[in-house]
């Protein structure tokens, strides 16, 4: 039976110690792409419609974030981000609008981001 505690006691202090590591990551594992450029966009660093692009890539294109945002921690919805930048189309810059656009389009429109994705 001493023996059964003795092991219990090793495998917890593996699994202690495995969630220890885990903790002491880099910020950038703990936080999502979302996070990292909303804190930015409230630091100054990015302006509002620079943030809104790169939220939206974010959420469905990665590969066109700057290394500096990209995140492996799952969104767990793009919802509202969506929602604020249909709120703001109007106000938003043309180029703005055109790099957004891609990702409001049908599927089936040639523009859509997936089939632009296809000929990269």
């Amino acid at each position: 039976m001493k023996k059964f505690y003795y092991i219990l006691g090793i495998c917890f202090l593996i699994f202690i110690g495995g969630c220890a590591e885990e903790s002491a990551g880099p910020k950038k594992a703990r936080v999502s792409s979302v996070s990292l450029i909303q804190e930015d966009v409230a630091k100054g660093k990015l302006d509002k419609e620079t943030g809104l692009v790169y939220q939206v890539y974010a959420l469905f294109d990665q590969e066109r974030l700057p290394a500096e945002y990209r995140s492996e921690v799952i969104i767990p919805s793009g919802s509202s981000i969506m929602v604020e930048v249909r709120r703001n189309w109007d106000s938003l810059s043309k180029e703005t609008k055109e790099k957004l656009e891609p990702f409001f389009v049908d599927s089936q429109d040639p523009r859509y981001f997936r089939q632009q994705q296809k000929k990269r």
